[in-house]
C-alpha cells in the first residue's frame, strides 16, 4: 500500500491524501513504450477505482483501488449541548477532519455557527452541519415591530404587529398598525422587517 499526500487548491485550504494499493506482484505486465492512459473507473465517497491501460505494443490494462482522505480546518462541537441549545463561542473549536464522508455539509467559521440553535442534541467532537442547526427566532407572533419599506433611493418607516415568528430572512406577514394593512415583509433584525415599496 502505497500512501502519499497532495495540495489541493491552495483556496480550498484542503489537504488530501491518497493510499494507492500496489499491484499483484505476481502480474506480469510488458513496459509500457508511451505514458499509460489512466481514467476513473468507480467511485464510491473516498474509495476509487482508477484504469490504467498501456495501448502498445503488448496492450494491458490494470485497475487500481485507491482511498482518498480530504481533510480541512472545520468547526465542532468541544462538548454535548441538548436540543435547542444556543451555541456560544466557548462550545466551539475548530479540528482539521477528513471532510470525505461529511455529506450533509459543515461549517469552517466560527463566527456562521455562534448564536444558532440546535435542532437536536448535539454530541461532542461532532462537526455540525446546516440542517442541524436553525437562526434564533428575532421575531415572535403578536410583537410590536418597525416596518421599514424601501426602494433604492429612500425608505418609510411604520410601526406593525408581527403575525407569525420570524427568524431572519424569513418572509412573514405583518400588519401596518396605521392602515391595519397586511403586508409580506423580510425579517432583517430584532423586532425589524423590510418588505418593498
Amino acid at each position: 500500500m502505497m500512501r502519499f499526500a497532495a495540495a489541493a487548491a491552495e483556496q480550498l485550504q484542503e489537504r488530501v491524501v491518497y493510499e494507492v494499493s500496489e499491484p499483484d506482484s505476481r502480474l506480469n505486465f510488458s513496459p509500457c513504450e508511451q505514458t499509460p492512459a489512466v481514467r476513473e473507473a468507480s467511485s464510491n465517497g473516498g474509495r476509487l477505482t482508477l484504469k490504467v491501460s498501456c495501448e502498445s505494443p503488448s496492450p494491458w490494462q490494470i485497475y487500481v483501488p485507491v482511498q482518498m482522505e480530504r481533510y480541512r480546518q472545520i468547526v465542532t462541537i468541544k462538548s454535548a449541548v441538548p436540543r435547542d441549545y444556543a451555541l456560544a463561542p466557548e462550545d466551539l473549536e475548530t479540528k482539521e477532519l477528513n471532510i470525505i464522508d461529511l455529506r450533509y455539509g459543515f461549517y469552517t467559521n466560527a463566527e456562521d455557527v455562534v448564536g444558532m440553535i440546535t435542532r437536536r442534541p448535539v454530541n461532542a467532537g461532532s462537526a455540525p452541519y446546516p440542517n442541524m442547526l436553525e437562526a434564533p427566532k428575532l421575531i415572535n407572533k403578536g410583537d410590536m415591530v418597525v416596518i421599514e419599506a424601501a426602494t433604492h433611493h429612500f425608505s418609510v418607516k411604520m410601526p406593525g404587529v408581527a403575525m407569525a415568528d420570524g427568524r431572519r430572512g424569513q418572509q412573514i406577514m405583518v400588519k401596518n398598525s396605521s392602515s391595519n394593512r397586511m403586508v409580506r415583509a423580510e425579517v432583517i433584525g430584532s423586532g425589524h422587517v423590510r418588505t418593498p415599496l
